[in-house]
C-alpha cells in the first residue's frame, strides 16, 4: 500500500493545459470586476472633468457671469458697475471698459477702467475658488467730484437682484461645483488719473500719471496701493506736488497713508497719516518739508530782500474736502538766511555807520506756527540770530488781509548802535534791567544776558509792515542831541542847532514810507528845540 499524497482534483480537466497565472485568475473572478470598475470610474472622472471645464469656460463667457461680476464689484465698491466687451482666450480674460457709478456711500463719483486683462487659474476651480493670478489695466480714471449719486438702497437691491439672477441662470448639477470664494492677485495699473471739480464752497484738485500696484485683500475689504511718478495740483495754486513714491491702504471708511515722498518746487515733502472718506472727511497728516529756497516761496516784492533754506514739520488736520477748514500746527527752521533792502535796516546802517545792517546774515531763525483758518496764523517762540549784531525774539499774529500784530524783543551787541545818539542809553537796556512785560513777546534766557534789549510793537500788513522802534530811536536821538546842545556855549549851540536841523531835514527827505511817523516827530522836536534855544539867546 502506497503512502504518496493524492493528486489535486481538476474537474474541468484543464489543469494540464492552462498556465499557472490563468489558473489563479480563474480562481479569483473579483479581481477582473474591480479592474473594470476602476477603469470605468477613471473614464467617468475624466469625462466629468472635461465637461466641467467646458461648462466653466462657457459660463465665463456668459452674460450671467458678467452680471455676477458686476454685482460683486458693486457690493465691494458701493457702486453701480458695468463690464463691457468681456472675452476669453484660454485662461486669460479681457474687458474693454469697466465703469462704476458711485452710490451715496462710495468714495468716488465715477470710476472708469480701460483695457483690462485678467489671468485666471482654471485648476483652482476644483477647489471651488475663482483665483485670478494677475490683472493688468491700461488706464484708470477716478472722479471724486461732489455730485449727486445713486441712492444707496436702490443700488443695493439692484446688486442683489443681479446676483440672484446669475445664480438662477446657472442652475443644474454643475451649480454645486461653482467656486464660492475669490482670490485676487496683484493688479498693475499703467496710468492712474483723478479729478475733483471745483464747486461753490468746494476747492478743486486733480492729478495723474501715476503707475500703481494694487494688492487687494478681499477678506478685510481693503486694498494696499503703491504708486510712483505722479503729480497733484490744487485749483488756483500754480505749484505742483510731484509724487515720487506713495503707499497707502484703502478701506471703505478711509485710507491709511503709510508713506508719501515727493517734491514741491525745490522742496522735499514727506507725509504719513489718515484720510477719512466719511462726512466730515477727517484728515490727519504728519508733514515734513525740507530744502525749500525762500527765493521760490516768498512774494515777488520780497524776493530781493530775503534768501535762505527753510524746513518745517507740522500736523495737518481738518476736512480735506474743504481746504479752508484745514488747520496746521508745527515748527519751522530757516538757515543761512540773508536780509537786505529792509527800510529799517537801511536807516540803522546809515545812522550807525555799520554796513553789516545793509546785508544782514542770519545764522538761523526758528519758531512755532499755528494755522487756525486760511487767513489766521499765529507765530510763537520766534528766534532769529545774526551773530555779532542782534537777536530777535517774540510772537506775531497774521490776520485777514495780511494784517500784522506782534510783540518782539530785539537784542543788540553792546556798541552796535554807539553812533546812534541815545539808542544804547535810553532805548536799549541791559538784560538785568529789562522787563518784557505782558504780551506774546516771550522772556529772556540765560544766553541773552550779554545783549542790550528793547521791546517794540509790529503792525501794518505783510506788504507794508510798521513798527514803533524807529520813532523811539528818533526821539532818543533828538533828546541826546538837545542835551548836547544845551551843554554848549550860546554861539556853539546856535551853530549845532542849525546843523542838527539841516541833518534832520536831510534824513526826513530820504526816510522811506516805513518811517512816515518819524519825520513829523523829528521836525517837531527840532523846531521845539530851536524855540527853547532861541529864548535863551540874548536879544
Amino acid at each position: 500500500m502506497s503512502n504518496a499524497p493524492a493528486p489535486p482534483t481538476d474537474p474541468s480537466g484543464l489543469g494540464a493545459v492552462l498556465p499557472a497565472h490563468r489558473q489563479r485568475r480563474r480562481q479569483n473572478p473579483w479581481g477582473k470586476r474591480l479592474a473594470w470598475t476602476a477603469g470605468g470610474l477613471l473614464a467617468a472622472g475624466i469625462i466629468a472633468a472635461f465637461s466641467l471645464r467646458l461648462w466653466v469656460e462657457r459660463y465665463l463667457k456668459s452674460d450671467e457671469f458678467a452680471a455676477q461680476l458686476n454685482a460683486s464689484a458693486g457690493r465691494i465698491l458701493a457702486a453701480d458697475c458695468k463690464l463691457d466687451g468681456l472675452s476669453w482666450q484660454d485662461s486669460a480674460g479681457y474687458a474693454g471698459t469697466f465703469t462704476a457709478e458711485g452710490r451715496e456711500a462710495a468714495a468716488f463719483h465715477r470710476l472708469t477702467v480701460n483695457e483690462v486683462r485678467a489671468d485666471l487659474d482654471l485648476a483652482a476651480v476644483w477647489d471651488r475658488v475663482w483665483r485670478v493670478n494677475q490683472v493688468k489695466i491700461a488706464q484708470v480714471t477716478a472722479d471724486f467730484s461732489a455730485e449727486k449719486r445713486l441712492a444707496a438702497d436702490f443700488a443695493e437691491v439692484a446688486a442683489e437682484a443681479a446676483a440672484s439672477s446669475a445664480a438662477s441662470a446657472s442652475a443644474g448639477w454643475f451649480q454645486g461645483w461653482l467656486p464660492n470664494r475669490t482670490e485676487l492677485g496683484a493688479v498693475q495699473v499703467e496710468r492712474f488719473d483723478f479729478v475733483r471739480r471745483a464747486a461753490p464752497g468746494v476747492t478743486g484738485w486733480d492729478g495723474g500719471g501715476f503707475a500703481l500696484t494694487l494688492k487687494p485683500n478681499l477678506k478685510s475689504a481693503s486694498v494696499e496701493v503703491e504708486g510712483r511718478d505722479g503729480e497733484v495740483r490744487i485749483a488756483g495754486n500754480p505749484r505742483l506736488l510731484i509724487v515720487d513714491r506713495v503707499r497707502t491702504i484703502l478701506r471703505r471708511e478711509g485710507a491709511a497713508l503709510d508713506q508719501l515722498e515727493g517734491r514741491v518746487e525745490d522742496a522735499m515733502v514727506t507725509a504719513e497719516g489718515t484720510i477719512g472718506f466719511q462726512t466730515p472727511a477727517d484728515l490727519r497728516l504728519n508733514v515734513r518739508v525740507t530744502g525749500a529756497s525762500l527765493e521760490k516761496w516768498l512774494p515777488e516784492d520780497w524776493l530781493k530782500r530775503c534768501s535762505g533754506q527753510a524746513s518745517a514739520r507740522a500736523i495737518l488736520r481738518g476736512d480735506w474736502r474743504r481746504p479752508e477748514t484745514l488747520q496746521a500746527a508745527g515748527e519751522f527752521l530757516i538757515t543761512d538766511a540773508t536780509l537786505q533792502a529792509l527800510p529799517l535796516l537801511d536807516i540803522i546802517a546809515r545812522k550807525t555807520q555799520n554796513a553789516s545792517f545793509l546785508r544782514m546774515q542770519i545764522k538761523d531763525a526758528a519758531g512755532k506756527f499755528d494755522r487756525r483758518r486760511a487767513d489766521q496764523w499765529e507765530l510763537r517762540q520766534l528766534r532769529a540770530d545774526a551773530p555779532g549784531l542782534l537777536r530777535l525774539k517774540g510772537g506775531v499774529d497774521i490776520g485777514a488781509g495780511g494784517t500784522l500784530r506782534g510783540s518782539l524783543l530785539l537784542g543788540i551787541v553792546p556798541g552796535t548802535l554807539r553812533y546812534l545818539a541815545g539808542a544804547e542809553q535810553t532805548v536799549f537796556v541791559t538784560a538785568g534791567r529789562f522787563n518784557a512785560g505782558a504780551g506774546n513777546a516771550g522772556e529772556l534766557s540765560a544766553d541773552d544776558a550779554a545783549l542790550l534789549w528793547t521791546k517794540f510793537q509790529l503792525g501794518g500788513t505783510i506788504d507794508l509792515p510798521s513798527e514803533d522802534l524807529s520813532e523811539r530811536l528818533a526821539r532818543a536821538w533828538f533828546d541826546a542831541t538837545a542835551e548836547e546842545v544845551a551843554a554848549l556855549s550860546m554861539e556853539a549851540a546856535a551853530t549845532v542847532t542849525r546843523t542838527a536841523a539841516s541833518a534832520a531835514g536831510t534824513v526826513l527827505e530820504a526816510a522811506p514810507p516805513l518811517l512816515e511817523r518819524a519825520p513829523g516827530l523829528l521836525n517837531e522836536g527840532v523846531q521845539g528845540g530851536l524855540k527853547v534855544l532861541d529864548s535863551l539867546l540874548p536879544r
